[in-house]
């Protein structure tokens, strides 16, 4: 199963090695049989590393809710890109991937059950989701929860369904928003709820609700960085510290594009009449706006064009056109 995931020697080494490596391979079979992407089953199988790693399961007994918290809060520290301050949601993906490994496994101590508000309604759309729409196990186990856990924060056992508005769904988006949820979290959990919502209105247990969902926008490529940095960008500054001529040269024009966000094409562009050294003005020529803009002359931006001009002196237009003609020349 492992080899179906990963290719690099070390990474299948570690996986293999790892203790309970049968029973995740058939956990990993499961979920695979269950319809999740291959991408998810990596992540899956990569939780399930650190976590047979952090917790005892040679004992016989079963293990407790309490136990896993403890050793996902403990767990050894195994991937790289995994930070120490990690989100909520990061620690209950690792909570619930875990408990589901020890409840397929049969070594999980269930809690006593607890009647969840409106559970039967949640039942009814979960059977709709499977037999009507034929979406797969993960999907519903998802929506199941989600739609569980906000009906378990909104409704009280006097309210009934039909008494839920919009103004509760905003105020639990909200909540979900300022816990640090993303966008596309948002995004993705209104959706739930309006499709839910949208068939409770049609069996009749709620109504004006699913119309007034409205999810945040999702901006393409929003997740994309806008820039780099400022601590790289200072560090990339820092790094040109030669003394040749290209060194001093490179350094100057990468002050220009960091300090004043030009463009290649203007600092190209620049000449020496560009500079009022005395009112410590910039020029910049603007092609796409067609005009000529003004910025003050940062000091540690003169200072570099100054030392570059004075390590390197310009070669004059006459001076090139008479080196250009001499090499023409057939007597040259």
């Amino acid at each position: 199963m492992f080899e179906t995931l990963f290719t690099r020697p070390h990474v299948l080494a570690a996986h293999n090695l790892a203790p309970c490596v049968e029973s995740r391979k058939r956990f990993l079979v499961h979920c695979q049989e269950q319809g999740y992407p291959l991408r998810s089953i990596r992540k899956i199988a990569w939780l399930l590393l650190v976590f047979s790693q952090s917790i005892d399961l040679s004992r016989p007994r079963l293990i407790t809710h309490k136990e896993i918290a403890f050793a996902v809060d403990h767990r050894i520290r195994l991937l790289r890109s995994e930070r120490t301050n990690e989100s909520r949601s990061s620690r209950l993906l690792f909570i619930h991937t875990a408990t589901a490994w020890l409840r397929f496994l049969g070594r999980l101590e269930e809690r006593h059950p607890i009647e969840e508000p409106f559970v039967r309604y949640v039942e009814h759309y979960v059977d709709f989701m499977r037999d009507q729409r034929g979406l797969s196990s993960a999907t519903i186990s998802t929506c199941r929860d989600e739609i569980g856990h906000f009906l378990a924060m909104v409704c009280r056992p006097d309210k009934a369904l039909d008494a839920l508005t919009i103004h509760d769904v905003d105020t639990y988006l909200a909540c979900q928003g300022n816990r640090g949820w993303s966008r596309v979290s948002l995004h993705a959990l209104a959706s739930t709820l309006r499709n839910f919502f949208r068939y409770a209105e049609g069996q009749g247990w709620a109504t004006n609700v699913a119309s007034g969902i409205e999810a945040p926008v999702v901006y393409r490529e929003e997740g994309l960085p806008l820039g780099l940095n400022w601590d790289d960008v200072q560090r990339f500054v820092a790094s040109f510290v030669g003394e040749s001529t290209i060194d001093l040269r490179n350094r100057a024009m990468i002050m220009l594009l960091v300090v004043y966000g030009l463009r290649r094409g203007e600092v190209v562009r620049l000449r020496l009449e560009d500079i009022d050294w005395c009112g410590e003005i910039l020029h910049v020529n603007r092609p796409k706006q067609r005009c000529t803009q003004q910025y003050p002359l940062v000091a540690t931006v003169g200072n570099a064009i100054l030392r570059y001009l004075k390590e390197a002196p310009i070669e004059s237009s006459s001076c090139r056109s008479r080196r250009r003609s001499d090499r023409c020349h057939p007597d040259a």
